[in-house]
C-alpha cells in the first residue's frame, strides 16, 4: 500500500514537534534527567526510519523523495551521534556529555539541515496536496 500525501505531512510535522521538544529537553543537559534527552533522540530515529522507508516506497516525485528522504536521514544522525559518544565512552572512558559538546559544531550543521529538509518537505508536501 503506497503512503498518501496527508500521512507523509503529519509524520513530517511530528518531527518538528519531536526536534522541538528534544531542543528544549538539551536545557536538562548535567542534570539527573539527561537520559531524556537520548530517549527523543531515540524517538526521532524511529520515526525517521519509518518515514525513509515510507517516502521510498511513496509515489512522490523525485524532489520531495529527496526532502523526505533527507529529512529522516538528518533526524537519524541525532541518535546516532549519541551512539557514538556512548561507544567512546565505553572504549576511551571519556563522558557521553563530553563528546556531544565536541561533536556540537557538526550537531549545528545537522540541525540546520534538518530544519531545511523539513521546511522543503512541507513546501512539496503542500503544494502537492493542492493540486
Amino acid at each position: 500500500m503506497k503512503p498518501s500525501m496527508k500521512n507523509l505531512l503529519h509524520i513530517v510535522y511530528g518531527q518538528i514537534a519531536l526536534a522541538f521538544v528534544a531542543f528544549l529537553a538539551g536545557f536538562l543537559q548535567s542534570t539527573m534527567f539527561e537520559f531524556v534527552i537520548y530517549l527523543l533522540y531515540f524517538v526521532l530515529f524511529i520515526v525517521g526510519v519509518k518515514l525513509i522507508i515510507l517516502a521510498l516506497h511513496s509515489k512522490a516525485g523525485k524532489m520531495l523523495k529527496g526532502f523526505l528522504i533527507g529529512t529522516g536521514v538528518f533526524s537519524l544522525t541525532y541518535f546516532l551521534f549519541f551512539v557514538f559518544a556512548f561507544i567512546s565512552n565505553v572504549l576511551s572512558g571519556t563522558g557521553v556529555t563530553v563528546v556531544m559538546e565536541l561533536l556540537e559544531d557538526t550537531l549545528y550543521l545537522n540541525s540546520l539541515l534538518f530544519l531545511i529538509s523539513i521546511i522543503g518537505s512541507i513546501v512539496l508536501l503542500r503544494r502537492k496536496g493542492t493540486k
